[in-house]
């Protein structure tokens, strides 16, 4: 037992000792481990579990210095000098759109950079918390281990039994024996007690050295996020440079081309009355067209031929000594009607009363049930007899194809390659002339046969004389929980790998088993590929926009169930052509891959274009200004609905809508993100950069106000409504923002 006595007091006495006993040594001199992780003085007394902070604190400073090495590494953001000068209108726009790609690019490095950034830093206090604890931990014990060591070895001899007997007469032998051997077992437990403090002490060195790691690590990626944001601004200030440069030229092109319009309509306008007024003049009602699909014509009339080859459906009269072709009188009243829309904006899908596309103006303006036309230009294409190019007549249909998109022009033909359009380009009805060689001409009013074979449509999806992307694309989600995923891969990159020579998608790199959701609500396709694996899942959401998820391990899905956006469809694997657990996700119009960050850019918010404009380079003359807030703008339909809106909502609550943004330029859009990156859309995907959103105040930007609860019940009637991601419980919850209608 001396012995045991003997081992104990050599690692564990306490500070204190009695007059010619050995030089007492801290109970906590024997883990050196404390003192050199928190720089403390030797003087200074142990650390209790009340100073965690404190430690933590010692345990930052220690790290900071790996940090503060990279400091100088940040950049200064010196804004670039563009040289625009000599650049054409389009290639102006090229060079904005090419600017606008990077610049999305970067800000999706810079996000992913900010999200490590805050995990590292996130993980490093914890490992810093945890390690200060067990430090304090391993103080507390050996303290109290060597107070009662000390009461042990303060008392001495009264351990051993023979002295006991000796000094305590009173006592009986049995007395003596009993304490003596629980002394015995104490002096046993706190040799064992001694192993474990050990044990703690050198956990507690692990947990630190892996603290300050950690720490040198979220330093290291908070760095790195400073030099991209730097980036980002040095971007910004090219991207905005270059933006307003193409949209002063495309407005000041505006100026010209809003007076060359209106001059064009007026001229083709007064040429068609001066036609209606010469058929007077000669006593001619234009008869009706079954009447002139005839070899016997109507009285004083007489077929129409070009080149001597009678004309199909149209008639002659003479009239001071020229020939005048007499349509009939359905062309007459469609053609009269489509003049009569001159002006009106031109939105996708829309066949008036109030806007319209190339077909639906087209549409609107044959009304006779007999004659009743599709709502896209390939289905009027397939219905309409064709006649001869050269054979063409006022009020035939000329069709414009590409050859990635197939039929996607129509136009009610003037003569003189002349038409009256609702055409995407100038965003408006209008006349103008033919976009190119017309593929087709058809006359509606001859009997329709068989039906046209349209030529194929590849990955190009155009409608109206413009690239489109279909208001399917509104409100797409990312398909993976942010934080659960890193970008492996990037849409466009090269290499051998990939059948096409390039990526065609994106690479969402996370652990097996993480959940994957629906980036839209839509129709699945379960199918099995060498290259995607057993579970490749495809989403229809219309409009010939698809979703593709690739590589999963798992997925409960079936053949032509229906999912919601946000819905788990499966789980993260590496099954087919992968290196990793990752999830391969594309985004697909008519079948052709696009770069998957202009959809998810925005937050849900990205949307598609009108009017052949780009996002947030929209020229004024395209924008009406709101009679119920000056100063703010939106598309002509929006802001009409808008103006209504805010007449109703006057009446319920006894003021107009109050509103802080609406249109919002591309340049403003960049200004704004550069300042908040992670918090802002990615500039070129928010609604307001198609004059299509507004910021709403004075209430309605409370989810449980009562002004908030009327939007909620009546902004539908006039087109409005809150998108699923602003709503409680979205993805980000905005109770201020509001959206007009189809995106696109």
């Amino acid at each position: 037992m001396t012995a045991l006595v003997a081992l104990v007091l050599s690692v564990g006495q306490s500070g204190s000792s009695q007059p010619g006993a050995p030089a007492a040594t801290s109970a906590t001199s024997r883990f050196p481990a404390a003192s050199a992780l928190t720089a403390a003085d030797p003087a200074e007394p142990v650390a209790g579990v009340d100073d965690v902070d404190t430690r933590t604190g010692r345990l930052r400073a220690q790290a900071a210095g790996a940090g503060s090495a990279l400091a100088g590494k940040v950049p200064e953001a010196t804004p670039p000098t563009v040289d625009l000068s000599g650049l054409s209108v389009a290639q102006l726009q090229a060079r904005a759109a090419r600017t606008r790609t990077e610049f999305i690019k970067a800000s999706m490095v810079y996000e992913q950079a900010a999200s490590d950034a805050a995990a590292a830093k996130i993980a490093a206090e914890k490992a810093e918390t945890e390690a200060a604890a067990a430090l304090a931990q391993a103080d507390e014990a050996g303290e109290v281990m060597g107070q009662q060591v000390e009461e042990y070895y303060t008392d001495g001899i009264s351990s051993n039994a023979l002295t006991m007997v000796l000094t305590n007469p009173d006592q009986s032998i049995n007395q003596i024996y009993a304490e003596a051997i629980t002394a015995q077992e104490v002096l046993s437990t706190q040799s064992m007690t001694v192993e474990v403090l050990d044990a703690e002490r050198k956990e507690a060195d692990v947990l630190s050295q892996q603290a300050t790691e950690l720490r040198s690590k979220a330093d290291d990626a908070a760095a790195e996020t400073e030099v991209l944001l730097k980036d980002i601004q040095v971007r910004a200030a090219k991207v905005a440079s270059t933006a307003n440069a193409a949209l002063a030229a495309a407005a000041q092109e505006a100026r010209f081309a809003d007076a060359e319009q209106r001059s064009r309509n007026q001229s083709a306008l007064k040429a068609w009355q001066r036609y209606l007024k010469t058929l007077d003049g000669a006593h001619v009602v234009p008869p009706r067209a079954k009447d002139l699909d005839r070899k016997r014509l109507p009285y004083r009339l007489a077929p129409l031929t070009v080149d001597r080859k009678r004309v199909t459906g149209i008639a002659s009269v003479r009239f001071h000594g020229k020939r005048v072709p007499v349509l009939p009188a359905e062309t007459v009243d469609a053609v009269s009607r489509a003049f009569a829309d001159l002006g009106r904006p031109y939105v996708s899908g829309k066949s008036g009363p109030d806007t319209f596309d190339c077909s639906g103006l087209v549409r609107a303006a044959w009304q006779s049930p007999a004659k009743a036309l599709g709502a896209d230009p390939v289905d009027q294409f397939r219905q309409v007899t064709l006649v001869p190019a050269e054979t063409a007549q006022v009020g035939d249909l000329v069709f414009f194809a590409d050859p990635g998109a197939g039929v996607q022009h129509v136009g009610i033909n003037l003569g003189g390659r002349l038409m009256l359009a609702a055409d995407a380009t100038s965003s408006q009805v209008g006349v103008r002339e033919y976009p190119g060689t017309p593929y087709a001409v058809g006359r509606v009013t001859l009997p329709r046969g068989r039906a046209n074979a349209a030529p194929s449509a590849g990955g190009t999806v155009m409608r109206c004389g413009a690239e489109e992307i279909p208001a399917s694309a509104s409100g797409m989600e990312f398909p993976l929980e942010k934080g659960s995923y890193r970008f492996t891969g990037q849409f466009g990159d090269p290499g051998a790998r990939w059948s096409s020579g390039f990526h065609t998608g994106l690479d969402f790199a996370a652990p097996v088993g993480t959940p994957v959701h629906a980036a839209k609500t839509g129709t699945v396709t379960v199918s099995k590929s060498p290259w995607g694996g057993p579970n490749l899942v495809s989403i229809d959401h219309g409009d010939g926009l698809s979703t593709l998820y690739a590589h999963m391990s798992y997925t409960h899905l079936q053949t032509g169930d229906h999912v919601n956006a946000g819905q788990i469809i499966g789980q993260v694997g590496g099954l087919g052509n992968a290196t990793g657990p990752h999830l391969h996700f594309e985004v697909r119009l008519a079948g052709h891959p696009m770069d998957p960050m202009i959809f998810l850019a925005g937050g849900g918010a990205a949307a598609g274009g009108w009017g052949g404009h780009a996002n947030g380079m929209i020229p004024a003359s395209a924008l009406c200004g709101l009679q119920s807030a000056a100063g703010h703008r939106l598309r002509c339909d929006a802001a009409h609905a808008f103006d209504a809106m805010s007449a109703a909502y006057a009446k319920a609550n006894g003021g107009r809508l109050c509103i802080t943004d609406s249109y919002r330029s591309y340049a403003q859009q960049v200004r704004t993100y550069a300042k908040k990156p992670v918090l802002g859309a990615v500039p070129g995907t928010s609604n307001h950069g198609w004059g299509l959103a507004v910021d709403l105040c004075g209430g309605i930007e409370s989810f449980r106000s009562p002004k908030h609860a009327w939007m909620v019940a009546n902004a539908g009637r006039f087109g409005y409504h809150l998108p699923g991601w602003a709503r409680a419980g979205g993805s980000k919850p905005e109770p201020w923002h509001w959206e007009f209608g189809r995106a696109a």
